[in-house]
């Protein structure tokens, strides 16, 4: 048995590839099977559908082809996945882009705007909304034995940019620390109502991410500059995701995560 309820209901953001997709399977290897999923490509959420179902084909999805950035595809999916499901137990923000690198005076603004509009208001309006539905559901006995009640359970993707610096990308690592600094003032707000909020920070993992023009720079630096010389996998920050989402870390809430192969150590 997982550590996941096959009750309960998660909600992920940027299904269709990268840490969206190995969540999804990772909480289905864990045991869970209701499932509110968007994706702006149409194309690899199906992709993700049919990869979990081969894994549990009594798997059920609410999935939406949208973009994180408006608020009334937002609100339209939380809203009619909770009509479906009945309630949201977790909650998994991923959806982002890293747009085109470049010192902050040769940007554009169309960059910087698409950047934020993503990686920062998308987050912003899925918390919204989600803690929104989780402060009206019910508390359920946390699955712990211990005298522990819970509402719900969410996780912003941010990344090691969220806690560092790099050149060239001030758009990028700006919306990440605003990620990280919007999950530590929902967990303090969220805290009384049973609800924990935490950020999880990739390093440089093999996601869509790196293109194939990037992937050798990439991996030369993180070579040089990480304690584990190597990129990532996306189910490796899968598997802290699921833990933190789970009865397992009821205590932890308000923390930045950093899965980065000891990046940011040095």
């Amino acid at each position: 048995m997982g550590i996941v309820n096959p009750d309960s209901v998660t909600l992920i953001t940027g299904a269709g590839s990268g840490f969206g997709r190995a969540i999804l399977l990772e909480m289905i290897r864990e045991g869970g099977a209701r499932f509110i999923l968007c994706d702006i490509n149409e194309s690899t959420l199906r992709d993700s559908e049919t990869l979990a179902k081969e894994l549990n084909s009594s798997v059920e999805f609410f999935s939406s082809v949208m973009d994180v950035s408006e608020v009334a595809a937002v609100e339209s999916l939380v809203s009619e996945g909770v009509a479906k499901f009945g309630r949201i137990d977790h909650s998994v923000h991923c959806a982002g882009i890293a747009g085109k690198p470049s010192p902050t005076d040769e940007s554009s603004i169309e960059n910087f705007q698409k950047i934020t509009d993503v990686n920062t208001r998308g987050v912003w309006l899925f918390s919204k909304f989600v803690i929104g539905q989780m402060k009206k559901q019910e508390p359920r006995k946390a699955n712990t034995g211990l005298d522990v009640t819970v509402r719900g359970s969410i996780v912003n993707i941010a990344s090691l940019l969220g806690l560092v610096g790099n050149p060239m990308v001030s758009a990028y690592s700006g919306s990440k620390h605003a990620v990280v600094g919007m999950s530590k003032s929902d967990a303090a707000d969220g805290a009384k109502h049973g609800i924990r909020v935490n950020a999880v920070c990739p390093g440089y993992c093999r996601t869509n991410l790196l293109t194939p023009e990037t992937f050798d720079q990439v991996t030369a630096m993180v070579q040089a500059f990480c304690p584990s010389a190597r990129l990532g996998y996306a189910e490796e920050v899968a598997n802290v995701v699921v833990f933190l989402l789970s009865d397992k870390a009821t205590y932890v809430t308000g923390a930045a995560v950093a899965v980065d192969g000891g990046h940011t150590c040095i």
